[in-house]
Protein backbone atom coordinates (compact mmCIF):
# COMPACT_ATOMS: atom_id res chain seq x y z
CA UNK A 1 0.00 0.00 0.00
CA UNK A 2 1.16 3.33 -0.93
CA UNK A 3 0.94 6.28 1.81
CA UNK A 4 -0.37 9.38 1.01
CA UNK A 5 0.91 12.48 2.55
CA UNK A 6 -2.30 14.69 3.82
CA UNK A 7 -0.40 17.48 5.10
CA UNK A 8 2.58 19.66 4.16
CA UNK A 9 4.85 21.14 6.29
CA UNK A 10 5.35 25.21 6.77
CA UNK A 11 8.61 27.38 7.99
CA UNK A 12 8.07 30.80 8.05
CA UNK A 13 10.83 33.84 8.63
CA UNK A 14 11.98 37.12 7.79
CA UNK A 15 14.50 37.73 5.21
CA UNK A 16 15.50 41.00 4.35
CA UNK A 17 12.55 43.19 4.12
CA UNK A 18 10.34 39.73 3.01
CA UNK A 19 7.71 37.02 4.36
CA UNK A 20 9.26 33.80 3.24
CA UNK A 21 7.59 31.11 3.75
CA UNK A 22 8.99 27.39 2.87
CA UNK A 23 6.63 24.69 1.89
CA UNK A 24 7.75 20.99 1.89
CA UNK A 25 5.66 17.82 0.44
CA UNK A 26 2.92 17.70 -1.87
CA UNK A 27 0.77 20.41 -3.00
CA UNK A 28 -2.29 18.54 -4.87
CA UNK A 29 -5.71 18.70 -3.89
CA UNK A 30 -5.66 17.35 -0.79
CA UNK A 31 -3.15 19.81 0.68
CA UNK A 32 -4.17 23.36 -1.69
CA UNK A 33 -6.21 24.69 0.88
CA UNK A 34 -3.46 24.51 3.44
CA UNK A 35 -1.58 26.48 1.34
CA UNK A 36 -4.17 28.84 1.22
CA UNK A 37 -4.35 29.01 4.79
CA UNK A 38 -0.86 29.19 5.62
CA UNK A 39 -0.63 32.37 2.69
CA UNK A 40 -3.56 33.93 4.36
CA UNK A 41 -1.86 33.73 8.25
CA UNK A 42 1.61 35.27 6.61
CA UNK A 43 0.52 38.33 5.09
CA UNK A 44 -1.00 41.24 5.45
CA UNK A 45 -1.56 44.83 3.80
CA UNK A 46 1.79 45.72 1.24
CA UNK A 47 3.69 41.46 2.29
CA UNK A 48 5.96 40.75 0.13
CA UNK A 49 5.92 37.37 0.25
CA UNK A 50 8.81 34.88 -1.42
CA UNK A 51 7.46 31.26 -1.77
CA UNK A 52 10.18 28.65 -1.27
CA UNK A 53 9.35 25.62 -3.50
CA UNK A 54 12.58 23.86 -2.46
CA UNK A 55 10.73 20.90 -0.55
CA UNK A 56 8.30 20.75 -3.08
CA UNK A 57 7.97 17.45 -5.58
CA UNK A 58 4.61 17.22 -6.48
CA UNK A 59 2.60 20.20 -7.68
CA UNK A 60 -0.96 19.54 -9.24
CA UNK A 61 -3.67 21.75 -10.53
CA UNK A 62 -4.62 22.86 -7.71
CA UNK A 63 -1.34 23.85 -6.21
CA UNK A 64 -1.05 26.09 -9.04
CA UNK A 65 -4.26 27.38 -8.89
CA UNK A 66 -3.05 27.83 -4.91
CA UNK A 67 -0.20 30.20 -6.50
CA UNK A 68 -2.30 32.13 -8.40
CA UNK A 69 -4.54 32.71 -5.51
CA UNK A 70 -1.88 33.22 -3.42
CA UNK A 71 -0.56 35.91 -5.97
CA UNK A 72 -4.03 37.63 -6.19
CA UNK A 73 -4.54 37.96 -2.45
CA UNK A 74 -1.00 39.74 -1.76
CA UNK A 75 -1.55 42.06 -4.45
CA UNK A 76 -4.72 43.02 -3.69
CA UNK A 77 -3.64 43.91 -0.50
CA UNK A 78 -0.56 46.12 -1.86
CA UNK A 79 1.95 43.31 -1.89
CA UNK A 80 3.54 41.37 -4.04
CA UNK A 81 4.90 37.54 -4.68
CA UNK A 82 7.52 35.73 -5.61
CA UNK A 83 8.22 31.51 -6.12
CA UNK A 84 11.54 30.59 -5.78
CA UNK A 85 13.72 27.25 -5.87
CA UNK A 86 11.13 25.23 -7.46
CA UNK A 87 12.92 21.41 -8.37
CA UNK A 88 13.02 20.57 -11.95
CA UNK A 89 9.54 18.69 -12.28
CA UNK A 90 7.64 21.50 -10.36
CA UNK A 91 9.41 24.37 -12.88
CA UNK A 92 8.17 22.44 -15.83
CA UNK A 93 4.43 22.30 -14.62
CA UNK A 94 4.85 26.03 -14.02
CA UNK A 95 6.35 26.23 -17.17
CA UNK A 96 3.83 24.28 -19.23
CA UNK A 97 0.56 25.64 -17.51
CA UNK A 98 1.40 29.15 -17.99
CA UNK A 99 1.41 29.58 -14.30
CA UNK A 100 5.04 31.37 -14.48
CA UNK A 101 3.14 33.76 -16.87
CA UNK A 102 1.16 34.85 -14.00
CA UNK A 103 2.90 34.15 -10.96
CA UNK A 104 6.81 35.76 -10.39
CA UNK A 105 9.26 32.70 -10.44
CA UNK A 106 12.63 33.00 -9.77
CA UNK A 107 14.33 32.30 -13.10
CA UNK A 108 11.13 33.33 -15.26
CA UNK A 109 10.94 36.63 -17.46
CA UNK A 110 8.55 39.15 -15.46
CA UNK A 111 4.77 37.71 -15.91
CA UNK A 112 2.37 39.43 -17.42
CA UNK A 113 0.18 42.16 -15.68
Amino acid sequence: MVEVPEHLDFQVHQDAGSTVLRVRGEIDLITASEVRSAVASVTGPGTHLVIDLTGVDFLDSTGLGSLVWARKRVRREGGDVLVTSPQPNVRRVLEISGVAELVPVEGFPPPRT
